[in-house]
């Protein structure tokens, strides 16, 4: 029985990769606790539903694509590896209302659905349709305020543990309880502790 097979970073080859992950039932119970914790995600929180509602109200009328929409979804998916110029990202555009009411209607959706729908988003250079996309939705104008800064930091906290031996991580964790921290100390001593849960 195998409990554990450390992480072999040493191979080099032309067939292989040059790393193997570790493997054995340590490691494969480690991911699965990971990926249960990520799951666990509080997703009835009030911010999560604010921004939910905000996408829904905006995107959820949106009638059968008209001449103009069809028309760029017809040469998105003709020139879907073309470079992204000023012509594709005004035809992407004109198609975000349509494809952000598509993807809000298909809540199971994967990415890899959503790559095999839009190829084009399959390229390098790709991120500004993406970026288009979210301020399209508004996504970037939400407020960052001491409150949801909280939540986002327990959110976090609940899913990376710090390391035994990180002991800086834990002289800091130290330092929230104290009851004499006003918000801006404790904001900036959790912007330190970010670093020690996201290695």
């Amino acid at each position: 029985m195998i409990y554990s097979i450390k992480l072999d970073s040493s191979l080099s080859s032309v067939f292989r990769p040059k790393s193997i992950p570790s493997k054995g039932k340590l490691p494969i119970k480690w991911r699965n606790t990971q990926s249960s914790k990520l799951a666990s995600i509080d997703s009835s929180d009030e911010d999560v539903q604010d921004v939910a509602c905000h996408v829904d109200e905006q995107f959820e009328n949106v009638d059968e694509p008209d001449e103009a929409v069809k028309e760029s979804l017809d040469w998105l998916a003709a020139n879907d590896c073309a470079p992204i110029n000023d012509v594709m990202l005004e035809h992407w555009r004109v198609t975000a209302n349509h494809r952000i009411h598509s993807i809000y209607k298909k809540p199971n959706q994967t990415v890899t659905n959503l790559f095999d729908e839009y190829p084009i988003l399959k390229q390098a250079g790709a991120y500004p349709l993406i970026e288009q996309d979210f301020h399209h939705m508004e996504l970037t104008n939400l407020t960052l305020n001491d409150n949801s800064w909280q939540k986002m930091f327990t959110q976090i906290s609940k899913l990376k543990l710090i390391r035994s031996k990180d002991s800086t991580a834990k002289c800091l964790k130290m330092k929230l309880n104290d009851e004499n921290l006003n918000s801006n100390g404790r904001m900036t001593i959790q912007l330190q502790l970010l670093a020690h849960l996201t290695h």
